[in-house]
């Protein structure tokens, strides 16, 4: 494990930051999540830091509980793509 560091993040001057929310997902592509003073949330993208409107309505973290559900099925398609075609398969149980 590397060492924990705090790096600035270029906001837009519309982005007035009230909470932020450190992630730690294996994948690492999005680093933190935070809201604003319209409470819109954002998610921080690893590599360029960039910062991205999540797609849904206001959300205010001390008053609303918000539950991130990954999609597993997403998940499995863009990593067999890295994979030579020969090796690609998934298959799916109900």
């Amino acid at each position: 494990m590397g060492q924990p560091y705090v790096r600035l993040v270029q906001l837009p001057d519309s982005v007035e930051p009230q909470t932020a929310f450190v992630t730690e997902y294996p994948g690492r592509r999005t680093l933190a999540l935070i809201t604003d003073a319209r409470n819109q949330l954002y998610a921080i993208g690893s590599g360029n830091y960039s910062l991205t409107r999540v797609g849904i309505p206001s959300w205010n973290p001390r008053t609303e509980s918000l539950t991130i559900i990954g999609n597993l099925f997403d998940n499995a398609i863009e990593a067999s793509v890295r994979l030579p075609e020969e090796q690609r398969i998934i298959r799916v149980y109900m």
